[in-house]
C-alpha cells in the first residue's frame, strides 16, 4: 500500500516557477507603465489640438497630458495658439513654458538661457515637494514636470515681470502722460570782444557777464589754423572780463572762440599783436627864431611834418613849416616862426615807435 502512494503523480516544480515568473512580469509591466505615464512624458506640440480654455482653473489640472499626446484641457492662453495652424508652428520652434498662475494659464516664451535655467532649478530641487504640473516645450517637444511650490513661484514671478515689460500698466501710462514736459530753455546770447593784445595775451570781455569759465571753454588758433594753448584764463569781476594769458608772436593775428553749455558767443574774434615798438631818444639843439635841429637815436628816416607837434608855453599849437633830413633820419631840421625868449614843447609820433617824453625848445 505504501509503495502505491509514493508513485502518485505530483505537479512538477518547474511549472510552478514558470507561473510565478509570468505573474511577476505582468505585475511589473503594469507598475512600470503607471510610473512612466507620470514622470517627464514627452510629446509633440502638434499633437495637442483640443484645448478647452474654460476648464482650467487649477494648476493641478495640467496633469492630464500624458506621454501618448492624448488631448486634454490645458492652457487658456495657449488655446488660440495650439488650435490654429500658425499657432502650432509657433510652439513647434523655440522654448516655451506652460503653466497656470493665479487661475490664469500662461504661455511663456523664453530664451534658451532661461529655459536651461529653469531645467537646472527643477533638477536641483530634489528636496522640494512636487505639487504643481508644468510643461516645458523645446522646439516642439513637450516635457511634463511636477514641481514644488517654490519653483512654481519663480515661474509666476517671471511671467509677471515679462508681462509688465511688454504691457506697461495703465497707471504708469497715466503718470507718464500727465507729467509736465520740460522744454529746453533758449540759449543765452553772449557778446564777446577782445582788447589789449600783447605778446603775453589779451583781455576778453563778455556781455552779459558769465562767471566760471576755464581754459577748456576757450579755443585759440593762429593765422594758419594751428591751435595755440592758452596758459590761463582768469576773471576778477565775476565774469565781465577774462584775462587770457598765452605766448603770442608780434605781428601775428590769432582767432579766439568760446563755448559753454546753454550759451552762444557769436562770431569768432580776431586778435592782432602789434610788432614791438622801437624806442627813440629825441634831443633838440641850435634853437633860433627860424627853428631848431632834432636828433634821433637810433636814426629814423621818412618822417614828415605830420609826425611832429609843437606847442607854445600856453599850450597853443605852433605851425611847422618844414621837417627835413640829410642824413637818413639821424637829424631833422625843423622850421617854424618862433619868438625869442619863449619856450616851446615838441612831441613826435610814428607807428611802431615810441619817442619818450616831450622835449623843450628854448629860444634865446
Amino acid at each position: 500500500m505504501s509503495n502505491q502512494w509514493e508513485r502518485r503523480p505530483r505537479i512538477p516544480e518547474l511549472l510552478i516557477v514558470v507561473v510565478l515568473i509570468i505573474i511577476g512580469y505582468l505585475l511589473f509591466s503594469y507598475f512600470f507603465k503607471n510610473i512612466s505615464s507620470q514622470v517627464n512624458p514627452t510629446a509633440s506640440a502638434s499633437s495637442i489640438n483640443d484645448i478647452n480654455s474654460s476648464s482650467i482653473n487649477d494648476p493641478n489640472a495640467l496633469n492630464a497630458l500624458n506621454s501618448s499626446g492624448s488631448s486634454s484641457p490645458l492652457l487658456p492662453n495657449a488655446n488660440n495658439t495650439l488650435n490654429s495652424g500658425s499657432g502650432n508652428n509657433a510652439l513647434a520652434s523655440g522654448y516655451w513654458i506652460l503653466f497656470v498662475s493665479n487661475g490664469t494659464s500662461q504661455q511663456l516664451s523664453v530664451s534658451a538661457q532661461d529655459y536651461a535655467f529653469i531645467q537646472g532649478l527643477i533638477q536641483s530641487d530634489s528636496k522640494g515637494s512636487p505639487t504643481v504640473t508644468i510643461f516645458l516645450i523645446e522646439n516642439g517637444q513637450i516635457h511634463q514636470h511636477i514641481v514644488s511650490n517654490e519653483i512654481y513661484s519663480i515661474l509666476s514671478n517671471m511671467a509677471t515681470i515679462i508681462t509688465q515689460g511688454s504691457n506697461p500698466s495703465s497707471s504708469a501710462n497715466s503718470t507718464s502722460s500727465s507729467s509736465t514736459t520740460m522744454l529746453p530753455s533758449a540759449a543765452t546770447s553772449e557778446t564777446m570782444t577782445v582788447s589789449n593784445p600783447s605778446a603775453s595775451g589779451f583781455t576778453l570781455t563778455l556781455n552779459p557777464k558769465l562767471n566760471g569759465l576755464t581754459l577748456s571753454n576757450f579755443t585759440l588758433v593762429n593765422s594758419l589754423g594751428n591751435p595755440v594753448s592758452p596758459i590761463s584764463a582768469t576773471t576778477s569781476d565775476n565774469g565781465a572780463t577774462y584775462t587770457i594769458h598765452a605766448a603770442l608772436s608780434t605781428g601775428q593775428t590769432y582767432t579766439v572762440t568760446a563755448k559753454a553749455a546753454g550759451y552762444t558767443f557769436g562770431a569768432a574774434q580776431n586778435i592782432t599783436v602789434a610788432s614791438a615798438a622801437t624806442s627813440e631818444t629825441m634831443t633838440v639843439s641850435n634853437p633860433s627864431a627860424s627853428g631848431f635841429t632834432l636828433t634821433l637815436n637810433p636814426k629814423l628816416n621818412g618822417l614828415t611834418l605830420s609826425n611832429f607837434t609843437l606847442v607854445n608855453s600856453l599850450g597853443s599849437p605852433v605851425t611847422l613849416t618844414g621837417a627835413t633830413t640829410s642824413d637818413s633820419g639821424s637829424t631833422y631840421a625843423i622850421s617854424a616862426a618862433l619868438t625869442a625868449g619863449q619856450t616851446y614843447t615838441l612831441t613826435a609820433a610814428s607807428t611802431g615807435y615810441t619817442f619818450g617824453t616831450a622835449v623843450n625848445v628854448v629860444v634865446p
